[in-house]
């Protein structure tokens, strides 16, 4: 079985809920206070307050980091609709008491580890509210279409050398010029527009809506997110008429190990076409930037992109691979993370200029995240003989290992521990007891079983039989066209 693909595809299936139910305590917000670059602010995140975030599926959220609480969903809903709507005050509501329970875990996990500046949170600090409650950005993620197949890519974002090993085509999307007329009435109100992808480049809807923005409303900041594979005529026509801020992905200034992460793209060309992009914005005064995934197969040249990134004087941000766990750093033994973590920090950074200190810092929060994980992995490691005798595709492995999560990983005392693990051994086991026959159970379990404890606890504590039903029923598509039909 593709294992790392169904991974992937078990996180659609998360999507529907991540409740976590858990707060931030005082100490870890105010901590985090104290680094945003506009000060200490009034709530957590200003996200569902100033920013709507549209899906490839058309689902309506927050941010790229929360897609299971959705807000609405276009074309059901119009965007007016699900902005003013009761889905996204519940979420305002959530945030203003500190509470990241539904679906924030992505932030949660980097608020503990003391990543701050990974935290997208603060992406949205300097945004001004609009005295009529309208969003001060959009983001969009209109089409999946892309021209590279990168290792790290979340099966969501297929692109069209992919096509699907199953058969699958590229997935549709369901905006049209109807979804462009809609947002033409929100653009006059916004601050920032961002295109994300797949390759934003590639596909027309957006070259559609970039469009419409230069007639509505050409003064406003937008914003891309490329592989800096493509720069033709139609977009440098776009760049020449806008105000663009681009920021380009790159893993590695090594030839070999950046063409075996992003295949299908040529270095030289896209090391061209970030010099382009980063002296169209020195000369226009907008943003240039560079996004680099940390992982397994490229952390050794991550300290090769800072002092690229400190010569051309822009900065790089660093972004979690949570999955799939063969790219993932999180994941790796506890003397693993601990050679990465000492590798890196024995790398030191001058410069005085603005970039080259704000690169300094997000090196160092990378640094420190990856301490947080060693700590993790070594408290996984004593549990491991918990596991023993257990196979990774069956339910016993699933019930230790939320038992294992209960009492470490969340810190329960052993009665709280005991009286919700028994709660979610009857519920997901009257679960799988009405199961179809031909279910691929084992399949299910390997990926899930994968997952780590909190994630895994977030998304089956919080329902009941049902919903675990449903949760299994709406996998089953996902698992079949690469394992097949096999008896329980």
């Amino acid at each position: 079985m593709a294992l790392n693909k169904s991974i992937a595809r078990l996180l659609r299936w998360a999507g529907l809920s991540s409740r976590t139910q858990e707060r931030i305590n005082r100490a870890h917000a105010a901590a985090f206070n104290k680094t945003r670059p506009c000060g200490p602010q009034s709530v957590l995140c200003w996200a569902p307050f100033r920013n709507l975030y549209f899906t490839y599926s058309g689902d309506a959220v927050a941010c790229c980091n929360n897609r299971s609480y959705t807000f609405g969903r276009w074309p059901e809903q119009s965007i007016n609709d699900i902005w003013f709507g009761e889905m996204a005050e519940g979420l305002r509501r959530l945030i203003r008491q500190n509470d990241l329970s539904n679906g924030c875990s992505n932030c949660m996990e980097h608020l503990k580890g003391g990543n701050f500046d990974a935290i997208k949170a603060m992406m949205y600090d300097h945004l001004p509210a609009n005295p009529n409650g309208y969003p001060s950005v959009m983001e969009l993620e209109l089409s999946t279409r892309c021209n590279i197949k990168c290792i790290m890519c979340y099966w969501t974002m297929a692109s069209d050398a992919r096509k699907n090993q199953s058969g699958k085509k590229t997935l549709d999307s369901p905006y049209d010029k109807s979804f462009v007329e809609e947002l033409s009435r929100f653009v006059p109100y916004l601050t920032e527009i961002k295109f994300y992808g797949g390759e934003p480049f590639l596909s027309e809807i957006n070259y559609d809506a970039m469009e419409m923005i230069l007639n509505v409303k050409k003064e406003l900041s937008i914003i891309v997110q490329t592989n800096a594979t493509i720069l033709n005529e139609r977009v440098q026509s776009l760049l020449d008429r806008g105000r663009f801020h681009v920021t380009a992905s790159l893993e590695a200034v090594d030839k070999g190990c950046y063409e075996a992460i992003r295949i299908g793209a040529n270095f030289e060309q896209v090391m061209d076409n970030i010099l382009a992009f980063a002296d169209y914005a020195k000369k226009r005064g907008t943003f240039f930037g560079i996004s680099t995934c940390a992982m397994r197969q490229n952390w050794r040249e991550l300290p090769e992109i800072v002092a690229l990134c400190n010569r051309l004087d822009v900065p790089v941000y660093f972004h979690t691979i949570w999955h799939p766990p063969g790219c993932a750093l999180w994941n790796l033994p506890s003397g693993e993370l601990g050679t990465i973590r000492d590798h890196l920090a024995a790398r030191v950074f001058p410069g005085e200029s603005a970039n080259s200190s704000k690169n300094r810092k997000h090196y160092q929060d990378l640094v420190s995240q990856l301490g947080y994980w060693r700590e993790n992995a070594l408290t996984r490691e004593k549990n491991e003989v918990r596991f023993e005798g257990l196979s990774l595709d069956s339910l016993d492995y699933l019930f230790r290992k939320i038992e294992v999560t209960l009492l470490t990983d969340l810190a329960c005392g052993k009665p709280e521990a005991q009286k919700r693990l028994d709660r979610m051994v009857l519920e997901i086991s009257a679960a799988v007891e009405e199961l179809p026959p031909g279910y691929p159970i084992s399949p299910a379990m390997e990926i899930m079983n994968q997952l780590n404890g909190p994630f895994l606890l977030s998304l089956l504590e919080p329902i009941d039989r049902k919903g675990i039903l449903g949760r299994f029923l709406s996998l089953r598509e996902e698992i079949l066209p690469d394992c097949g039909t096999a008896p329980r």
